[in-house]
C-alpha cells in the first residue's frame, strides 16, 4: 500500500541577481493518492527581503503542481550568498526545500 504523503522542490537551486527580484519554481510532488491542498510559504535572504508564493495554496490534480515564488531584495542589501527556504504545509505536516540566492 502506498503512503499518502508529499514533498517539495525548488528550482533553480542557485541563482544570482544584480537587480532586486528573483523568481523560483516550487513544485509539490504527491505520493500515493495525495491531493492537498498544500499551503505554500518562503523566507530568507538579506534583512528586509520579502518572499511571496503564488498561488498561496496548491492542490494536485496530477502527480505534481507548481507555484511561483517571487523574492524581492531591498535596495542596499549586503552582497553575499543567502538561503531561501520554501515550505509546504498540509494537515500539520511541513516539508521544506532550499535554494541559494547570490546578491551582487
Amino acid at each position: 500500500m502506498l503512503a499518502i504523503d508529499f514533498s517539495i522542490s525548488a528550482s533553480p537551486t542557485l541563482q544570482s541577481v544584480s537587480g532586486r527580484k528573483a523568481t523560483y519554481k516550487v513544485t509539490v510532488i504527491g505520493q500515493g493518492q495525495f491531493a492537498g491542498p498544500v499551503v505554500m510559504g518562503c523566507v530568507g535572504g538579506p534583512t528586509g527581503t520579502t518572499c511571496a508564493v503564488s498561488p498561496a495554496s496548491v492542490s494536485l490534480s496530477g502527480p505534481t503542481a507548481d507555484a511561483k515564488a517571487t523574492v524581492t531584495v531591498p535596495a542596499g542589501a549586503a552582497p553575499g550568498t543567502y538561503t531561501i527556504t520554501f515550505s509546504g504545509t498540509f494537515g500539520g505536516v511541513t516539508r521544506l526545500a532550499g535554494a541559494k540566492l547570490i546578491v551582487k
